[in-house]
């Protein structure tokens, strides 16, 4: 016989079976949550056609609620979930409906998603219908802009909250009920970006030309033997630097890309004249990208040159037979995940004698401008760098085409260099 185990929250049920060992510890075990209520009963995952991690209760617990208040208003279907009823919607209401069948079903989770989302969801915007928001985009205007003791947004957060209600609306374009969408059109798409006064420095998104040569002379000191922290710093923010450099890696990318990421067997790829090039392709999962967050889908990334070709294939054998948690091809020397470099580039910077900072408008990203600077110089593409770059906007990436003085460049989109 199935056992039930208790968990805490009233209705929320595992019903193991066999020798499961987790009916004392209902997290610590794989069966899947279930919800009682009112003599009615549903695996939640099954139910509300999501996954649902059964070692934590956060996801089971949120849609345990919608199971209680669809018994209570007389809606339950014990086939499953049932769709909201269209544009007459809340706005907070298909924000739930997106966190729910989108974001948690793609694993889209960051650290400020929810907190970001929860705030469209509040007051006065959340409370308007999707049907009434897709005719008064003014209104969507008038809540960005709005002051006050708890809003004083800068340009940037004002851009990310813009940018993250079109998304969420976006999906409602996409989402139909009886064969209709549940929004007709994207309001967003008629409020303009805030456009940030910056440095003309930061304007121009590269960096001198002699800048990475001075930054791989100095790398090497880093490293403190004396000091456990720094003992293989050299090395591991050389690896950085390459990846940067050369494949326009972010640093929250980079942090996150394991052995497994990396498809072993090169590719050819094709050039305008001569033989084609060898590469290897890191293949990005959506949850730790900028655009996979809201894309939901994988990017890819090209090793090409022999540096950054050389930096994963040394890596590949020093950790290859490390378990999956000492098989980070960017973190510390023995392979572990670390959460930031930013002290490491900070010393770096500093003994290269290159001043950095927002107001001055170099940072470690600035690496990622000129990586994509060079192969704007290199191919007069717009198009195949956007793809490269993966920029979801061209006009992000016509950004990079800037004229600066003529250097030479190799053969392959402007990158290899010497190590």
């Amino acid at each position: 016989m199935p056992r039930r185990a208790t968990s805490g929250t009233k209705g929320l049920i595992k019903r193991h079976h066999g020798k499961c060992k987790g009916r004392t510890q209902p997290t610590s075990c794989d069966c899947e949550w279930s919800g009682k209520y009112k003599h009615e009963e549903v695996v939640l995952s099954k139910w509300a056609n999501s996954k649902i991690d059964p070692r934590t209760k956060a996801a089971a617990v949120k849609v345990l609620s919608r199971f209680f208040t669809a018994v209570d208003d007389k809606t339950f279907d014990p086939a499953g979930e049932r769709p909201a009823a269209g544009t007459k919607d809340t706005l907070s209401a298909f924000i739930t409906e997106y966190q729910t069948h989108y974001v948690e079903e793609h694993g889209l989770t960051a650290n400020s998603l929810a907190a970001m989302l929860a705030v469209l969801s509040e007051g006065k915007l959340g409370g308007h219908t999707l049907e009434y928001l897709a005719d008064n985009s003014q209104e969507i205007e008038r809540w960005l802009n709005a002051t006050g003791k708890t809003r004083e947004w800068s340009d940037k957060t004002w851009n990310e909250y813009r940018g993250l209600l079109s998304r969420v609306l976006k999906q409602a374009t996409k989402w139909k009920v009886g064969g209709k969408p549940r929004l007709a059109h994207n309001p967003v798409a008629e409020i303009e970006l805030r456009v940030a006064e910056q440095p003309e420095h930061f304007k121009q998104r590269h960096l001198v030309e002699d800048v990475e040569d001075r930054l791989f002379a100095v790398v090497d000191q880093l490293t403190r033997p004396g000091n456990w922290k720094t003992a293989h710093a050299g090395t591991e923010m050389r690896r950085r630097l390459v990846a940067a450099f050369d494949g326009g890696l972010r640093a929250g990318e980079m942090q996150r890309i394991q052995l497994h990421h990396v498809n072993w067997r090169t590719v050819l790829l094709p050039q305008a004249e001569g033989t084609p090039i060898e590469a290897y392709v890191i293949t990005l999962p959506p949850a730790i990208t900028k655009g996979g967050k809201s894309t939901g889908k994988p990017e890819e990334v090209y090793a090409v040159t022999s540096r950054f070709r050389q930096v994963l294939e040394a890596r590949r054998f020093q950790l290859k037979n490390h378990t999956a948690k000492r098989q980070f091809i960017f973190g510390a020397e023995d392979g572990r995940e670390i959460v930031s470099f930013k002290k490491m580039w900070h010393a770096l910077f500093d003994r290269a004698g290159i001043a950095y900072g927002r107001s001055i408008g170099v940072m470690w990203h600035t690496i990622r401008h000129e990586f994509i600077s060079r192969l704007a110089e290199l191919t007069k593409d717009p198009v195949l760098v956007q793809k490269l770059a993966r920029h979801k906007q061209l006009e992000t990436t016509q950004g990079y085409f800037h004229t600066r003085r003529d250097r030479e460049l190799a053969a392959l989109a402007g990158m290899e260099r010497r190590a």
